[in-house]
């Protein structure tokens, strides 16, 4: 071996495999692997951005020390600049530092380098991908260093690249496991709240969780040469309005608009069907969405039920907020009481029906308020439901959680 390890590095490579064999949460995944990361590779910062499909834009899933407003930035601003970014969208870097593309004189006369590395003060840099099976990009692993410090060593990079595979593997099976579990939420709500035929498809068109109303209607299209075929063909041409219209574009990013906006109805066969998007993954690497789809007999759809998106899409809202107050106790030392505070914040609850709700005074909630900001770099309210939208969404969805706190003391 060219590199031997010491007794603490195997240790370590010990608890990155037992990570990579017994984390299924990709958020935790990551976090807890640049951590360990951290003691065979030292960093000033560190970053793992994943790309997020359909439009391949990338999303900060984990940042260790690098201060409010870094990736952003980065992404924002200066990724289009990076003179490694088309070895990453590539795949191709399978650990790479700048000084193995240019030499010092030469990044140092980049836009890149004047424009953000010097912002930050960056001088060195190791850049690692992971792939999928189809040697698509999942993420982008960056580790930092200022001119402190020495550039990163062969032997650093030797480490980059041992765990990247199996970095890879890990996330894949995250991926997985949480499409799986998705699937699953979904076809109990559909089996227990709505009473039409109600199945899935995939963006592939092909056929899921069918309940036993969506099978009689499937046996009875195979009974007629013809109906089948133009049941789905009508079906997809929907599935394709859907997807397509489902993005707005915000700056570098293109987010999902709002729940009630996403889905679409059509005559087809002798009834109607409603079609929604249900969120198989906020990280899946194709359309992070499957289409659910409720199909009703009545022509003009009025016995549709109203209910079903707003159900199935709850579910994924408030897995979607257990999973922000979870990374605020983790990253920023928010206690357990702080975080259902915030909680009941985010439901859109002002301070005294947070002091009511949670049998305290006015006084103690304005209290705990004035820590969190503090602990979260913010000052008010607002910015509290900007840092929850990941400031992505339109204006009027920003407000909206805003009008159930209209007793005049949300914002201090």
């Amino acid at each position: 071996m060219n590199h031997p390890l010491t007794k603490s590095e195997m240790n370590t490579f010990l608890d990155i495999t037992f990570l990579f064999s017994s984390s299924s949460d990709l958020e935790t995944l990551s976090s807890e692997f640049l951590r360990l990361l951290g003691k065979l590779i030292p960093y000033e910062r560190a970053v793992n951005l994943f790309f997020h499909a359909p439009s391949q834009s990338m999303i900060p899933l984990t940042q260790i020390r690098c201060g409010k407003g870094f990736t952003d930035d980065y992404i924002g601003k200066y990724q289009a600049m990076d003179y490694l970014g088309w070895l990453i969208y590539q795949s191709t870097a399978d650990g790479m530092r700048d000084s193995d593309i240019l030499t010092l004189d030469e990044k140092r006369a980049t836009v890149f380098y004047k424009s953000f590395m010097r912002k930050y003060d960056i001088e060195h840099r190791l850049v690692f991908t992971a792939e999928s099976e189809k040697g698509e990009p999942l993420c982008a692993v960056m580790l930092f260093r200022s001119a402190a410090f020495e550039d990163f060593s062969e032997r650093d990079l030797w480490f980059a690249r041992a765990t990247r595979k199996h970095f890879a593997a890990a996330v894949k099976n995250a991926l997985r496991l949480e499409r799986l579990s998705r699937s699953a939420e979904l076809a109990q709500k559909v089996r227990s709240l709505i009473t039409e035929a109600v199945f899935v498809l995939t963006p592939e068109m092909d056929i899921r969780e069918p309940n036993e109303q969506a099978d009689k209607l499937m046996k009875a299209l195979r009974q007629k040469e013809g109906e089948r075929d133009a049941f789905f063909n009508v079906l997809r041409t929907a599935c394709e309005t859907l997807q397509r219209t489902s993005y707005v574009t915000n700056g570098a990013r293109r987010e999902y608009q709002k729940a009630q906006e996403m889905s679409v109805t059509a005559n087809v066969y002798r009834g109607t069907a409603k079609i929604g998007l249900f969120p198989i993954s906020a990280f899946a690497q194709r359309f992070p969405h499957e289409f659910v789809v409720v199909y009703s007999d009545a022509p003009t759809g009025r016995h549709l039920h109203e209910e079903w998106l707003h159900l199935v899409w709850a579910g994924a809202q408030k897995e979607r907020k257990d999973k922000f107050l979870s990374a605020l106790r983790r990253q920023c030392g928010i206690t357990r009481q702080e975080s259902n505070l915030l909680g009941l914040a985010l439901d859109g609850m002002g301070n005294r029906k947070i002091a009511e709700a949670s049998h305290i005074s006015l006084f103690t909630v304005k209290s705990h308020f004035h820590n969190i900001y503090a602990k979260l770099g913010i000052g008010s309210r607002r910015e509290l439901f900007l840092l929850y939208m990941n400031d992505d969404v339109a204006e009027e969805a920003r407000q909206e959680p805003l009008r159930g706190a209209e007793d005049g003391s949300a914002d201090f």
